[in-house]
């Protein structure tokens, strides 16, 4: 069963040009050579309550247990240490993805994306009346997350360099749209049911890296 792992944080602005450096230059490639990741997506808040998201795609959830994982978690680099202090409003989970459906078996990368993260119950499916308010075809992928077995708060050398604890999510949906009208809709319809411990964000791609 396939996994994710799924991060949102802000970031100070004293690091705004470093830290893309940094992400884009060492921590994603770096993510991207262990075994188990298959593509990372970065995406910026357009209304949010956090300003970055970024996924990856995993073989399955087990490779958060795996020892190299472990390994560059115990040992983060001297610009980690440098960047992490400066994140703030961290959630990190880890997801088995539960369901899939959208254009091209939902396959594909959109500009656009609506996420509700769930901080209580996980979602039970996906949400099929906030997803009936814009025409299909402008559905790229509609994906549900569950929480996983290794969906917990770790304490790791990278986790103690930021200046807060981690929060952790117990779900998601994650919708990608080829426009940010149609984000918006699904956004404001997913806004509408008011869940208790439901946060909906929109936001836009910055960039999408394969293994």
């Amino acid at each position: 069963m396939s996994g994710i792992l799924a991060v949102w944080n802000n970031r100070s602005e004293a690091i705004k040009r470093e830290y893309e450096h940094w992400y884009n230059t060492e921590h994603i490639p770096e993510r991207m050579a262990l075994p188990g990741f298959r593509t990372a997506r970065r995406f910026q808040a357009v209304d949010a309550d956090r300003t970055f998201f970024t996924y990856y795609d995993l073989d399955s959830p087990d490779v958060m247990q795996t020892p190299v994982y472990k390994e560059r978690l115990s040992n983060p680099t001297a610009q980690t240490k440098t960047m992490m202090p400066h994140f703030s409003g961290m959630v990190r989970s880890v997801f088995t993805e539960a369901a899939r459906e959208g254009n091209g078996f939902g396959n594909g990368v959109g500009a656009a994306l609506v996420v509700a993260r769930y901080m209580k119950a996980p979602p039970a499916q996906l949400p099929a009346a906030a997803l009936g308010t814009v025409p299909r075809s402008e559905i790229i992928s509609a994906r549900l997350w569950q929480p996983s077995a290794a969906n917990v708060r770790t304490e790791t050398a990278e986790s103690k360099t930021r200046a807060e604890p981690d929060g952790v999510a117990s779900g998601a949906i994650v919708v990608e749209t080829m426009r940010a009208d149609e984000a918006a809709t699904i956004a404001a319809a997913l806004r509408a049911s008011r869940e208790d411990g439901v946060s909906v964000g929109v936001y836009r791609l910055l960039c999408a890296f394969s293994a």
